[in-house]
């Protein structure tokens, strides 16, 4: 969230700002937390999740779907998930763990996904430093310019989501995850229609309330 705050800090995009967390549930935000812009996605996601999830069951509300982004993708982060979910979808950061793997696969299906031809397969694997293995529904798609990675020994790139699901086609995943896109659009719901863009004060503590208070605007909005 790119701002000129007299507190705000050099984000990884060179940009000075802030980085919030935020949850939604559909269009409603559930729970923010704002980090400064110096602080990396991946900072403190297991206990910013430990927090949402705390409050939403303290008003007797459970979570069936989470879906997450690469920053999500940590063992202690899908630990603590795993307790408060019943599915959970993660797109997997580094894949380079699973390569091999990969290459073994003999059969893969071609799906229609958001109007697109893909080739899916599914894996079971423990990723480095996990204590279980995972579902992994793996996309692959030809590199162009054709070079075979070492790895691999496959002139393909793959795209994983770990997954508890053991049941939803790879088509159902795939949908699911990218049905994730929406929530880019919650963001920008807050930060357009509910002036996020705008914040009003010079420091971050105080920047941080209003930011609640429009979640709030947001939600009686909707």
């Amino acid at each position: 969230m790119q701002n000129d705050k007299q507190d705000a800090k050099l984000s990884y995009k060179k940009t000075k700002g802030y980085h919030p967390n935020i949850a939604f549930i559909g269009r409603i935000p559930v729970h923010i937390e704002n980090h400064n812009g110096n602080t990396p996605a991946r900072f403190e996601q297991k206990e910013t999740l430990e927090r949402c999830f705390s409050n939403l069951q303290k008003q007797n509300i459970t979570i069936e779907h989470f879906r997450g982004d690469s920053a999500s993708y940590q063992a202690d982060v899908i630990e603590e998930v795993e307790k408060h979910v019943k599915n959970f979808y993660i797109r997997m950061m580094d894949f380079e763990d699973i390569r091999q793997e990969c290459s073994k696969i003999n059969q893969w299906k071609t799906v229609r996904v958001n109007n697109q031809t893909e080739e899916v397969a599914s894996i079971f694997y423990q990723p480095k430093s996990f204590n279980k293995a995972y579902r992994i529904v793996v996309t692959r798609h030809k590199r162009k310019d054709g070079q075979i990675d070492l790895l691999s020994g496959s002139a393909y790139n793959y795209l994983g989501i770990i997954t508890n699901n053991q049941h939803a086609s790879e088509q159902t995943v795939i949908q699911f995850y990218n049905d994730r896109g929406d929530s880019e659009n919650s963001n920008r719901f807050l930060l357009n229609d509910f002036n996020l863009h705008h914040l009003p004060f010079l420091d971050m503590n105080t920047n941080t309330v209003y930011m609640y208070l429009m979640a709030m605007c947001a939600t009686l909005f909707e």
